[in-house]
């Protein structure tokens, strides 16, 4: 996999911490916490820490449906503290296309990496698609806002 693994490398990795996906008719969305490094992308070290509430819904088509409502992620730089703390509790749709690419559609506020738009806080209607081994294919586009994650903490 290339540096930027897919646009939705920070969020996804929120995923792990939240645990295995329930069916949608499951319990409501769980607490989750818990911490990973970004480097590699930002001139810095970017710490995330997430805290909330979030679910991972498997789809009986195999795609799933990552809910944030009240997740929180504050992202530090490492080499000066500088650090933003932001409501992360936007949505992804997640599914597998015919050619075995990966399409993901986003909405509301979500934290990602993106080898055009870097690490980015985004807020709106975006998507993208990863080919099977990670790179991207189409890289994050849509309507919203933009954050760049590397120029505030900078």
């Amino acid at each position: 996999m290339n540096r930027w693994l897919s646009s939705a490398a920070v969020t996804l990795a929120a995923v792990a911490m939240i645990g295995v996906a329930q069916p949608a008719a499951a319990a409501p969305p769980d607490s989750v916490g818990g911490s990973f490094d970004v480097a590699g992308i930002c001139p810095f070290t970017v710490l995330v820490e997430i805290e909330g509430k979030a679910k991972t819904i498997e789809r009986p088509d195999g795609s799933f449906i990552l809910t944030s409502p009240g997740l929180v992620a504050t992202v530090t730089n490492t080499s000066t503290d500088a650090s933003e703390t932001w409501s992360i509790s936007g949505s992804f749709h997640q599914s597998t296309l015919p050619n075995g690419d990966t399409f993901t559609k986003m909405t509301g506020r979500n934290l990602v990496t993106d080898p055009v738009a870097g690490f980015a806080l985004i807020s709106g209607d975006f998507s993208f698609t990863a080919a099977p081994d990670g790179s991207i294919v189409v890289p994050l586009n849509g309507t919203g806002r933009i954050v760049d994650v590397c120029e505030v903490l900078g």
